[in-house]
């Protein structure tokens, strides 16, 4: 296995993409601080980089619309 060839089979898969709040607002035509209270009031589970970013995962998304992940990720 070259360089390359280690660096694609070590990227996450599409559902553990990490967004940011702004990136969700835009999915939900909501404001970046919505998303943000949602996330603080755990509607909608976010993850903290280490410099104290928030971040929200795809499938998380996906589950907060309602959608089935799995389903989404092969059309994407």
């Amino acid at each position: 296995m070259n360089e390359v060839e280690a660096r694609v089979s070590d990227a996450p898969p599409a559902l553990e993409r990490l967004l940011t709040a702004s990136e969700v607002a835009q999915l939900f035509r909501v404001s970046a601080k919505t998303v943000g209270r949602w996330g603080r009031s755990g509607a909608l589970p976010l993850y903290r980089t280490v410099g104290g970013h928030h971040r929200y995962r795809l499938a998380d998304v996906f589950a907060f619309l309602g959608l089935d992940p799995e389903s989404h990720a092969l059309s994407a």
